[in-house]
């Protein structure tokens, strides 16, 4: 078992993310920086797509619907640090 000091120091050192904003991201040791999807209006246009499917299959066309997803910024990320600062990520 990692101490306290063991995962201040890994701070420092490491930032983590993760995807999905699941709630152990809030309540994790060190809490989780997470991307969060909108799963409400997810489900509704994935609803609303098979219904049209399904009602209209002749006139039913497929579509790209993209959704704005969200940082939740929490402990488990920070600034780079000053050796890492000269790159450059492209």
């Amino acid at each position: 078992m990692m101490s306290s000091n063991h995962f201040d120091h890994l701070a420092f050192t490491v930032s983590v993310i993760g995807y999905d904003d699941i709630d152990f991201a809030r309540s994790a040791a060190v809490p989780l920086t997470s991307i969060s999807q909108p799963a409400f209006e997810l489900g509704y246009a994935a609803a609303e797509l098979l219904i049209s499917e399904c009602e209209y299959p002749e006139r039913h066309v497929h579509q790209r619907i993209e959704f704005q997803p969200n940082l939740v910024v929490r402990e488990s990320t920070g600034p780079a640090s000053e050796q890492l600062s000269h790159l450059k990520i492209s």
